[in-house]
């Protein structure tokens, strides 16, 4: 018996029977229009018939982003199977889901597919609800952790961006995040949502050379996505690759990290809130992609941390007095991590530190886990961090303690632009008129070219803290 259709149903295929013969879906490859894109979902739908796929399965998505890709999305969620990216990253998530049913894994890039069936006696799924979508953690706070997200979370999300905000269906979005961060999953489905175009890169900006900003420029994107760190390595492509871009972008929504005028004074002049709207968006992936959304006004483009915004749709935060943690509650947080036996309060704890301002807002202020234990003593590294980048001649900046007997020291990693130097008396005077109690005993300047990005656009602090201690290691030796 089919399940009967719900609002996700709906959506994906009203997007697929409007508009049906004028192209819509751009990339490197061609043009794609509504019409084609639903042959391509037909045939992908006839795999998973012909495999006897259930619902208790999983459908294990690996190659580049592309028009092929997009359609296996559709295709999974028009067949209520859960859908993932296996990357480099998360690279056993095929074997792990062999314990909770069978895997369809998936190439992209060639459209073939292998089929391996269940490991005996499988596993309940954390939530009894369908699931939707699968996403893993990038492990960056310890091990990684597989998030379950249900239909019922992402209707929830559907229906809170559609609530907020009122995109028009002839602007284009610009899909290139990888599936496994879930930003592309806003991307793709914030596009179908308000049932517009879609620019698809195939890599993310990480990994941009001419030939993506030559695309990009001939296929202009009015709705883009980026994180902070994101928008400085596009700043370092090259002197027009941002405005190329950014040429024709409308609204340009922030993601996945802290976002201040350290990023943002990478934007060229013309996109500024008086011209372009400018969002920061917030959510951890266990609360379905983003719970809040702060658009941006011209002072906000000065401050060294941009409010988070309010909850979106029927999400409500709860901040706990003692250590400034932010709760998440609501429709849209996940059931419980796969594996995890554990009972779920739906209330989640996001392990992120923010504070109240007079005005209401909430400002993100750090990891609890990014806190420094510095001789037996915890100590908030994120003053320090607002200093350093506060300085113009600074682009970003990180610390972190070591222990080296016998005392622990503070290091911190400043990215520095070579064309703009600035001594070390410089960025200890701005320590020091910060007041801060996270005093760095060493300052390690860091070239932008070297300063290490994830495939998700963010810091890579793991890669940063070998390549500096291995400095520091040489040095002594």
């Amino acid at each position: 018996m089919s399940e009967p259709r719900d609002f996700i149903d709906e959506l994906f295929s009203n997007y697929l029977c409007t508009s049906r013969e004028k192209p819509t879906i751009f990339s490197e490859t061609g043009e794609l229009t509504r019409s084609q894109l639903e042959e391509l979902v037909v045939r992908c739908e006839d795999v998973v018939q012909a495999v006897g796929l259930t619902s208790r399965g999983f459908i294990v998505l690996h190659g580049e982003n592309s028009p092929t890709q997009l359609a296996w999305v559709f295709a999974a969620i028009l067949t209520r199977i859960p859908f993932c990216f296996e990357s480099d990253e998360n690279c056993s998530l095929s074997s792990t889901l062999l314990s909770y049913g069978d895997v369809l894994k998936v190439d992209t890039d060639s459209f073939t597919y292998t089929v391996s069936r269940a490991r005996d006696e499988a596993k309940e799924f954390p939530s009894q609800s369908q699931l939707a979508y699968i996403v893993s953690t990038s492990g960056s706070t310890g091990k990684p952790k597989i998030i379950p997200i249900s239909r019922s979370n992402m209707q929830a999300f559907l229906e809170a961006i559609k609530g907020f905000w009122s995109f028009s269906s002839e602007e284009t979005w610009l899909w290139e995040h990888r599936l496994s961060f879930d930003a592309a999953l806003l991307e793709i489905f914030g596009a179908i949502a308000f049932g517009a175009n879609l620019n698809i890169a195939p890599y993310s900006v990480a990994d941009w050379g001419d030939r993506e900003i030559c695309f990009l420029k001939d296929h202009p994107s009015q709705i883009i996505m980026l994180t902070p760190s994101e928008l400085k390595s596009l700043a370092r492509l090259g002197e027009n690759a941002t405005q190329e871009v950014l040429t024709d972008v409308k609204s340009l929504i922030f993601c996945g990290e802290r976002l201040g005028w350290d990023s943002l004074r990478c934007l060229p002049e013309r996109v500024s809130p008086s011209r372009v709207r400018l969002y920061n968006v917030y959510g951890p992936s266990e609360t379905t992609i983003i719970v809040s959304i702060y658009q941006l006004s011209e002072q906000d483009c000065r401050l060294a941390s941009v409010p988070l915004g309010e909850p979106i749709g029927e999400a409500s935060f709860r901040i706990d007095e003692q250590t400034g943690e932010l709760f998440i509650s609501g429709p849209s947080v996940f059931a419980g991590y796969l594996g995890v036996e554990k009972e779920w309060d739906q209330e989640y704890a996001t392990g992120d530190i923010v504070e109240r301002e007079e005005d209401g807002c909430l400002i993100f202020k750090g990891r609890i886990s990014g806190y420094l234990n510095v001789n037996g003593k915890r100590v908030d590294p994120h003053p320090t961090i607002e200093a350093l980048c506060s300085l113009p001649e600074v682009l970003d900046a990180y610390i972190w303690a070591r222990n080296v007997p016998p005392f622990d020291q503070i290091i911190a990693a400043v990215k520095v632009d070579e064309k703009n130097p600035i001594s070390k008396r410089s960025l200890r005077s701005a320590i020091k008129e910060s007041d801060s109690k996270a005093v760095p005993t060493k300052f390690c300047l860091v070239s932008a070219g070297e300063w290490p990005i994830t495939k998700r656009g963010k810091l890579d602090s793991q890669a940063l803290i070998q390549k500096i201690e291995k400095d520091i290691d040489h040095e002594r030796n």
